[in-house]
């Protein structure tokens, strides 16, 4: 379990490095405080609904298994947003 924690820590590193510079870089300089306050808070509001759909599922998913495929989801999620933010917009 500690092993699929600590990719998963390490994939959501590399997932909001990657989405923030590629937001940065996308959004005009005038909408960007907007922007940004909009992406905290539906990003802060998840956290709770995240919680509620794990627990829910944990009744019937093994909590090893959960954490793999949670990994595995926010791994494909990283690497999507490594290729995206390399594109030239």
């Amino acid at each position: 379990v500690c092993i699929w924690l600590f990719i998963s820590g390490s994939a959501l590193a590399l997932i909001n490095t990657h989405a923030i510079t590629f937001f940065q870089s996308v959004v005009p300089d005038e909408m960007k405080g907007r922007f940004f306050a909009l992406l905290t808070t539906v990003c802060f509001a998840t956290i709770p609904v995240s919680y509620i759909v794990t627990g829910y599922i944990s009744k019937y998913v093994p909590s090893d298994v959960l954490f793999l495929i949670n990994g595995i989801i926010i791994c494909i999620i990283g690497v999507s947003l490594a290729v995206i933010s390399k594109k030239k917009f």
